[in-house]
């Protein structure tokens, strides 16, 4: 039986527009962590009282900023394994295309 080679069928338009979702994606979350740090409250807000509070509130909205920074992170590097992944598809497909034309002649 002759080897068969398996069809290799890719959206690219959909992989970049993934590319772009993620992106946005990412910039969002790195919004989001901005916030959270700039939410940061006085320590003194709440004066000896609501010292542990605030201290305990300001130790979660910095952990919360480093998760979304690290997802944003994470997401822009997504973005830039589906672009190469969406440019790879479309450089086969020529290489191909122009393999096959040049068949022909």
């Amino acid at each position: 039986m002759a080897d068969v080679i398996p069809s290799v069928i890719a959206d690219t338009s959909d992989i970049h527009g993934l590319s772009v979702a993620q992106r946005a994606r990412a910039d969002d979350l790195a919004s989001v962590a901005a916030d959270l740090r700039a939410s940061r409250v006085a320590t003194d807000a709440f004066g000896t009282v609501g010292a542990g509070f605030v201290a305990a509130l300001n130790d979660a909205l910095l952990r919360e900023a480093r998760h979304a920074t690290a997802l944003a992170e994470r997401l822009a590097t997504a973005r830039q394994v589906a672009s190469f992944a969406a440019d790879a598809y479309d450089a086969a497909e020529r290489t191909a295309g122009q393999t096959i034309s040049g068949l022909g002649t």
